[in-house]
């Protein structure tokens, strides 16, 4: 939704991580996958080769950027960890770890997990609407 606002170095290391959130509950599900190639088209990623980057690396990456990327990263990333339904351990303690590292508090990162919840839930009400046969 916002990752065409990150410049060409945050969209690469971004889709490292989406990657590492993907698989660190262990479970790459189709959403997900979905998910991150929409990320490629949002983010006109074409043709681009992955990166693999380190948590360290991330980091490193993510240090150099302004605050609202920061916040986007981050949002993007617990979107993706919401997208098989479930926010696991792992992909918490792996965003929280980013988290931590680029300086996003607790305080935010709970209320970007509370817009997460609150978008996928305004979604589904709009899809429900879209999809129902009510018309009056």
């Amino acid at each position: 939704m916002y990752l065409n606002k990150l410049n060409d170095k945050e969209k690469i290391a971004f889709m490292a991580f989406a990657r590492l959130v993907q698989s660190a509950d262990r479970n790459v599900s189709e959403d997900e996958e979905i998910m991150i190639k929409g990320y490629y088209h949002e983010m006109n990623l074409f043709g681009e080769r992955e990166e693999k980057y380190s948590v360290e690396e991330l980091i490193d990456i993510f240090n150099g950027s302004t605050i609202e990327n920061k916040k986007i990263i981050i949002f993007e990333a617990i979107g993706l960890a919401y997208a098989d339904g479930v926010y696991d351990e792992s992909e918490k303690n792996l965003i929280g770890k980013i988290a931590n590292g680029i300086g996003i508090t607790n305080d935010v990162m709970s209320k970007l997990d509370d817009y997460v919840l609150k978008y996928i839930v305004l979604v589904a009400e709009i899809n429900d609407m879209i999809n129902s046969k009510y018309v009056g």
